[in-house]
Parts: structure tokens; C-alpha cells; sequence
């Protein structure tokens, strides 16, 4: 059973909103006086995300891992910690999207945390 976008739509502004009142969020702080839902989820999802080296047989460091225990299958690789990072807040956008045609089950963030399936 899926949820229909309307719904998840709005509960994307309601973890906005929450994001906001308990993260000091504003357009004081230099952010932007609004961000889109996604955009805030994204942001979210990517401070519950966690960065590994990763290292060849030899030991040398070939790059970083990234991903989000929540999101399943949704992680990226790249040069430094920033690159895996933000690569995986692109292919966190597709998960999702992939997710709501699929009507699978979205995690809410707050600050990092999972709160509920949205």
C-alpha cells in the first residue's frame, strides 16, 4: 500500500518545518529563506549518513564509501569523504524517486534520525 505523492508531499514540508524549529534553520544563518521539501529530506537523510575509507589489499587508501543504513541500496563512492557525500545525495534524490513510482515506504528524518516511514 502506497502513499499517494499529495500526502507524501506534505509530510515532506511537515519534516521541514521540524527541521527548522529544532535545527536553528533561517535565512539569518546564510541558508535560503525556503528549500524544497526534497531538499530538506536530502539534507536530513545525509546527516544520518556515514563515510568509510575505503582501502585496497595493500592498504592504500582508494577512496571513500557513503551511505545511509535507512536507504537501502542507496550508496556512493568517490575520491574524498565531500565527493562520496555528495554523490550520495544524488542517488539518495533517485532512491526516492524510484521509491514513490514504486509507492515503497520513505524514512523520515529529523536531524539525522529516522522518525517513522513516511
Amino acid at each position: 500500500m502506497g502513499t499517494d505523492l499529495g500526502e507524501l508531499h506534505g509530510k515532506l514540508w511537515e519534516v521541514e518545518d521540524q527541521l527548522r524549529a529544532n535545527s536553528g534553520y533561517s535565512a539569518g544563518m546564510g541558508q535560503p529563506a525556503a528549500q524544497l521539501p526534497l531538499e530538506c529530506w536530502l539534507d536530513a537523510a545525509l546527516a544520518g549518513a556515514s563515510t568509510e575509507e575505503v582501502r585496497g589489499d595493500d592498504g592504500v587508501l582508494v577512496g571513500w564509501w557513503a551511505e545511509n543504513p535507512e536507504c537501502k541500496g542507496a550508496s556512493a563512492f568517490g575520491a574524498t569523504p565531500d565527493e562520496a557525500r555528495s554523490k550520495l545525495r544524488q542517488v539518495l534524490a533517485g532512491w526516492v524517486e524510484l521509491g514513490r513510482q514504486l509507492g515503497h515506504p520513505i524514512p523520515s528524518f529529523h536531524n539525522g534520525i529516522v522518525a517513522a516511514p513516511v
